[in-house]
């Protein structure tokens, strides 16, 4: 799968010259027979709708080669395979650029002397990387998620705290039982217990095992301690961990219940609402207060000001309402999903704008329609 990232941004913000075409089609992330058949239907009416258009303004040859390439895509079965929510195309006569983008977009066709880059944008503001720990007292599992997916992390994780402690057996009420065997490479001491002491048995060498958990994943040679880090756990687990923990990022809510040994689909769309829900929109509310909070001094929702200030390299960050709450989509979703709606407001000028802040180095952020106040159709934070 190719993700989208700041290097291909970059280059696809530079292209300016001959028209070129731009292509969003919306796509199932789970393809299944019929709804790979509905995908490949609806790429090519695009495709053709696009390189009719794109034949006004460049010679029929370029196009029908361009068109040709793009259409031998329909007879590759692996390609389909590999959908999720919206296939990106970026079509000139220097080539084809192919992306594939976690967030639902809706059918775009449009022919400019630049690419249409704006979902790519409000997708990439929206992408946080974090990551997941399904926290269990047997077999904890780490793992590394954005909106494209999990993959887990290798970590020699002790599968049990008897393992850890190198110990039979632990209970929460009882004296804790030793073993005469040897301790292995993920075990730590433990401290002895006497008779009478069965009440604060269990406690501690529970504590110590989540330590020994804590350590593990903070002494990983690529940690990045700056990203958020979700706990998938029971709410004991999750209290006892995040009290001992010395990580600085561990998000406040929590995906409940045990998932060490969840399907990774069902567990990644769990980890992505969280991610929106606690972590998007919470950035969203900050940046939104600063901008109201600043609003005629270092920051305006006056389309006229954001373009001008867009010019000369002023904004910082650019929200755009451009983003729905909705069920109503390709993949029927069962609960409302983000999609990135083109609707009257975003014209010519708008995605002027946008490419320009993008191009000056500003951020470019997706936002709920209807989010920013009296309706404006933008809001922008200036960087001085």
């Amino acid at each position: 799968m190719k993700k989208v990232d700041v290097s291909a941004i970059k280059n696809l913000i530079a292209y300016e010259g001959e028209p070129a075409l731009t292509l969003y089609i919306p796509t199932h992330r789970y393809p299944t027979p019929p709804s790979i058949q509905e995908d490949q239907t609806r790429f090519k009416n695009l495709v053709r709708q696009g390189c009719d258009q794109w034949r006004q303004q460049m010679d029929d040859a370029a196009v029908a080669a361009i068109e040709t390439q793009l259409e031998s895509y329909l007879s590759r079965l692996d390609f389909w395979q590999e959908s999720i929510e919206t296939l990106a195309v970026f079509a000139s006569r220097e080539g084809i650029q192919m992306y594939r983008l976690p967030i639902e977009t809706e059918e775009r066709v449009y022919v400019g002397t630049r690419f249409d880059i704006t979902p790519l944008l409000l997708v990439e503001s929206m992408n946080q990387p974090a990551y997941v720990f399904a926290l269990a007292m047997h077999e904890p599992r780490l793992f590394r998620a954005d909106l494209y997916g999990m993959e887990e992390i290798a970590v020699d994780f002790p599968k049990s705290p008897e393992e850890a402690l190198n110990i039979d057996e632990m209970f929460s009420n009882s004296n804790t039982i030793r073993s005469g065997r040897s301790a292995g490479p993920n075990s730590i001491p433990a401290a002895p217990h006497g008779q009478g002491d069965a009440s604060g048995a269990g406690h501690e060498e529970r504590f110590m095992y989540l330590r020994l958990l804590d350590e593990k994943i903070r002494h990983l040679q690529d940690f990045d301690e700056s990203l958020p880090f979700i706990i998938a756990s029971t709410d004991t687990e999750f209290g006892d961990f995040r009290s001992i923990s010395k990580m600085k990022n561990i998000v406040d809510v929590h995906i409940p219940g045990n998932h060490t040994n969840s399907s990774l689909p069902e567990f990644h769309q769990q980890v992505t609402l969280l991610l929106r829900e606690h972590i998007a929109a919470t950035r969203f509310s900050k940046t939104l207060e600063r901008i109201q909070e600043l609003q005629g001094v270092r920051a305006s929702f006056e389309a006229s000001d954001i373009a001008a200030a867009a010019e000369i390299g002023k904004i910082e960050t650019l929200l755009v309402p451009m983003v729905d709450m909705t069920a109503d989509s390709v993949a029927d979703h069962q609960q409302p999903e983000p999609l990135i709606r083109f609707d009257d407001r975003f014209d010519e000028s708008t995605r002027s704008i946008v490419s320009t802040v993008a191009a000056n180095g500003g951020s470019v952020v997706g936002v709920e329609r209807g989010s920013l106040p009296n309706l404006s159709a933008m809001a922008a934070l200036y960087r001085y």
